[in-house]
């Protein structure tokens, strides 16, 4: 048999069938809206539902649904709320808006649903009434947080969930709320918390283009980074070893080598090399160095040990004070000036090697000459050998003859036959030796046993004055003259003795002497002054060209000290602290923090990041202010660099200790009679000992143990009339001994207390007395004390007796039926234990005198008008029941005026007919909303459900409505 549907319809915008409106089966059809609603019974609820809750668009191009949808829940607080996993799709599209996505921000006790639920503050924030939801944002859109920011619970983002940095591009923070504008920079994942308490909220991701973020960041397939500058805090490369240099190796790669190390401050490279300009502003080299290129030296090089150097090419003038050892090449192009240039090893010259001024080596070696030959100058000048002439070691050979200008030997020279030669050297001759044209001595002067005898002068020395020869030809006389110049002539050996300033090597009695290292004295050395008290005494300035050494300075230092000026002259003294470090964990909002520190020399971390200049004020050297407040537990580090005082002082002691912030005394202090001056607190830990008087101001603190020899006070004091000093006890009359005191007041006759104070009782709980509770005529002040008979109480019963009583009784207990108030109705007892009667609808009148009232209704059975009104707290898709009634038979016809009033500034007003459906005596209703209004969101759908004869109204709460919504109504019955 076919089912036939029951079919009901409304041609009214947004009109909507409730629970009264159908029957089970029945279906409801709106055709202004096109909507079809049934009633629904399952899971043991009644509801009504939307079967086609969209509505097709002209033309079939979409469908469109006004509340939100579930999928995956049944109560839906999104426009799409989606509680599982959304696939399949081609992409999500995110047109550009510029109205601004606004979030309602509430705080709630954390729920298992709260992603840090157990974990920091124990409440949480709310995003539109969930907890603390991932939200994910659009770059280019504006999100606003709407929160009381001057509240406990402030919102800003931070990069970290701790709230370690924060977060303040493109962020505006006001007092009610917080709003962040996407850009393609904005950090990919932010956190919103609260700036006093941990772990609040959650995350947003905004889908930018940037990298930004304080978490370890682990790329397994390499990092490649093009365009501009790359700049990182700090860096962890695994396989990269401590202490060496690393370098750019293969495509850019970071590497390092044992070879390239850098510790304590000192680089340690295997080799250097240097294709171009090297400014060093001080080089230590240790050990050797070789340079494979040129270096160019335009300053001073000081070299104070052994230097190696392969090829030197010094282009302009060089000066060496000491000696040079050159165990390398020395690759000069230009002019060299050498006074003395000692060469340990080979030294290789690829071109001409010009010695105007003679040569000194201790060894020598030229490639291109055979071992045993002897050396002769070539063509140019070149070194040149020849087997013709070799030498053993003892014994010159000459292969041919032997062509010389002049000779010398200085042995025995024999000739197996005729020796004519002119100009012979040391021609020792048995007979007589005949130098037909003259004899030419060039060194080593004339032996001659017998007399010489020159009668036209000598022609055998050259007289120099500063290595310039003053004499030509023939000398016929020498003159000594000046001072210290001593001239003897021994008669018998007939040898003229002559002193010259002291010649002789060993530069005593004040003389200079010269030798192969320079001139030298072993006397004092006077310059500027002729009283030469000190090895070196110079009355003048003193000008160095070259470094000064001084070995040993004559004063005893410690390791790592410098040369101070004391006034008088110079000392060592230590360096002070490089720097003194102070680390204090911050409380709550804490911006003050006391640290001694030099003025302009302090670093601030915060957690280990610094601060920048200007983030914290620090100018009075003891107090660093932050400019924002610290969170709880942030850890503080100040650093403190200390800078070298200079000059200052003079005479013996201590001229400041002002350099040094924390001295110490290496043995007692002896102020030798003197006072100890100045500003400021002594901070003492210890027992402090004063032979004489201490004298202070104010003592603060307690003051505890004895004076050495007090017993006795030093002004004796009266108590009660009895002298007290302190030696002794004291009896006082009327205290603790017999006798009266002479006391001011009224205490003999007291009958009022000036000031109250406590007063003993006992307990009375049994007695059968009547007693009289005691009172007082005013609340504060001087007051007497009063009874009253009509207001008595017995211990006993526990009674309180009082002739009236006034208030509403609404906290009395145990009125039996004769304390109560008796209901009749028509004469007979309804209650007898009543305490409130209520009366409604028009035509009530009350009547009579006495104990009894009488209460008359008028029979027009007319229910009549009433009133009410009250709150709720609202939440979308959620009914509430804001007005019931009982229905009956005598009740045709109810009709609302209902006003209602949200907290987000929404408003609004509207009619709703209920009609009873008399068939059902009293257990069914309809009703219909109409004439409603509303600014600028409707807040709630009206409606009616009916259970067990009573009537609801309700409010069903729209999509996006939240908070605090206020009602007023009035009821209009008709019969």
């Amino acid at each position: 048999m076919a089912t036939n549907f029951k079919l009901k319809r409304s041609s009214v915008a947004n009109k909507r069938p409730g629970l009264t409106n159908l029957e089970l089966g029945e279906l409801a059809l709106n055709t202004y809206d096109g909507y079809l609603f049934t009633e629904r019974n399952g899971l043991g609820i009644t509801t009504v539902t939307n079967l086609t809750p969209w509505y097709e668009n002209y033309g079939a191009a979409s469908i469109f649904y006004s509340n939100s949808v579930g999928i995956g829940t049944t109560n839906p607080i999104y426009d799409l709320d989606v509680r599982g996993s959304i696939g399949g799709f081609n992409d999500l599209r995110a047109p550009h808006r510029t109205d601004v996505v606004t979030y309602a921000v509430t705080v709630a006790t954390k729920d298992a649903t709260h992603r840090y639920n157990g974990s920091g503050s124990s409440n949480g924030y709310k995003i539109d009434g969930e907890f603390a939801p991932f939200l994910v944002l659009t770059p280019g859109r504006t999100y606003r947080f709407t929160n009381d920011n001057t509240g406990s619970h402030p919102l800003k983002f931070y990069l970290e969930a701790d709230k370690t940095t924060n977060y303040t591009t493109g962020v505006s923070f006001q007092n009610a709320y917080t709003e962040i504008t996407v850009s393609d920079q904005t950090p990919t994942v932010l956190h919103y918390q609260c700036t006093a308490h941990a772990y609040m909220g959650n995350a947003i991701q905004v889908n930018s283009n940037v990298v930004n973020s304080n978490y370890p960041a682990i790329l397994r397939g390499g990092l490649n980074v093009s365009g501009a500058e790359t700049i990182l805090s700090s860096a962890t490369v695994s396989d990269l070893t401590s202490t060496r240099v690393v370098y750019a190796g293969t495509s850019g790669s970071l590497e390092d080598s044992a070879n390239l190390t850098f510790t304590s401050n000192t680089l340690y490279p295997l080799n250097i090399d240097v294709d171009g300009l090297a400014e060093l502003d001080d080089i230590n080299v240790s050990a050797a160095s070789t340079f494979a290129g040129a270096i160019d030296a335009n300053g001073d090089l000081d070299v104070d040990g052994h230097t190696e150097l392969d090829n030197v090419n010094i282009s302009g003038v060089t000066t060496f004070v000491g000696n040079i050892d050159a165990n390398g090449d020395i690759d000069v192009d230009g002019h060299t000036n050498l006074d003395n240039v000692s060469i340990a090893g080979v030294t290789t010259t690829a071109g001409l090697l010009d010695i105007n001024a003679g040569g000194q080596a201790n060894t020598f070696k030229v490639e291109d000459l055979t071992s045993g030959r002897v050396v002769l100058a070539g063509t140019g000048g070149e070194l040149e050998d020849s087997g013709n002439l070799t030498f053993n070691g003892s014994t010159l050979t000459v292969g041919t003859n032997i062509v010389a200008t002049n000779g010398t030997f200085t042995g025995n020279v024999s000739i197996a036959g005729t020796l004519t030669y002119q100009d012979v050297t040391n021609v020792d001759s048995i007979g007589i030796a005949t130098a037909r044209t003259g004899l030419h001595v060039l060194a080593n002067g004339i032996d001659a046993v017998g007399v010489i005898t020159a009668t036209q002068g000598l022609d055998a020395i050259g007289i120099q004055s500063g290595g310039v020869n003053i004499t030509t030809g023939i000398i016929t006389a020498i003159n000594f003259t000046g001072t210290g110049n001593t001239v003897t002539y021994n008669s018998s050996t007939k040898v003229v003795s002559v002193s010259v300033g002291g010649a002789g090597g060993s530069g005593t009695g004040g003389k200079f002497v010269e030798n192969n290292t320079g001139i030298h004295t072993l006397s004092n050395v006077g310059i500027g002054t002729t009283n030469a008290s000190d090895k070196l005494k110079v009355l003048g300035d003193v000008a160095f060209t070259g470094a000064l050494k001084v070995s040993p300075l004559g004063l005893s230092g410690s390791n790592g000290n410098y040369l101070k000026s004391v006034g008088s002259g110079v000392t060592w003294a230590s360096f002070p602290t490089a720097r003194t470090v102070g680390l204090q964990t911050a409380t709550n909002n804490q911006t003050s923090f006391s640290f001694a520190y030099n003025v302009g020399f302090l670093d601030v971390y915060i957690n280990g990041v610094k601060l920048t200049a200007n983030e914290f004020t620090a100018t009075n050297g003891t107090t660093v202010v932050l400019t924002d407040g610290a969170f709880t537990g942030d850890q503080v580090q100040l650093i403190s660099f200390n800078t070298t005082a200079s000059g200052g002082g003079g005479g013996s002691g201590l001229s400041e200790i002002v350099q040094d912030t924390t001295p110490q005394l290496g043995g007692n202090l002896d102020l030798n009679s003197k006072i100890v001056n100045g500003t400021g607190n002594i901070d003492y830990t210890g027992n402090f000992k004063a032979s004489g008087i201490a004298t202070a101001t104010t003592f603060v603190g307690a003051l505890t143990g004895n004076a050495s020899s007090a017993t006795i006070l030093q002004n004796a004091r009266t108590i009660g009339g009895v002298s007290f000093n302190g030696s002794a006890n004291i009896n006082l009359p009327g205290v603790n001994a017999s006798g009266n005191q002479d006391t001011s007041g009224n205490a003999t006759t007291a009958t009022t207390a000036v000031t109250a104070t406590n007063v003993t009782v006992s307990a009375n709980n049994s007695t059968n007395e009547t007693v009289y509770p005691v009172f007082v005529d005013g609340a504060t002040g001087s007051q007497g004390a009063e009874t009253d008979t009509g207001l008595n109480y017995n211990p006993s019963t526990g009674r309180l007796t009082a002739v009236s009583y006034a208030g509403d009784g609404s906290a009395l207990t145990g009125i039996s039926g004769s304390g109560g108030v008796t209901v009749q109705d028509e004469g007979s007892a309804l209650s007898t234990t009543g305490t409130t009667l209520n009366f409604v609808g028009s035509g009530v009148v009350a009547s009579g005198n006495g104990a009894t009232k009488t209460i008359t209704i008028a029979g027009n059975n007319n229910p009549g008008f009433s009133t009410a009104g009250g709150s709720f707290t609202v939440n979308a898709g959620v009914t509430t029941v804001i007005n019931t009634f009982n229905i009956n038979t005598n009740t045709k016809l109810s009709e609302y005026t209902v006003h209602l009033e949200n907290v987000n500034g929404n408003i609004q007003s509207q009619k709703v007919l209920v009609m009873n459906y008399g068939a059902g005596i009293g257990l069914t209703a309809y009703s219909s909303e109409y004439g409603i209004m509303f600014h600028p969101n409707q807040i709630a759908d009206i409606g009616v459900v009916v259970t067990a004869g009573i009537c609801s109204l309700t409010a069903t709460t729209k999509s996006g409505i939240t908070g605090i919504t206020t009602f007023s109504l009035t009821r209009q019955d008709q019969s």
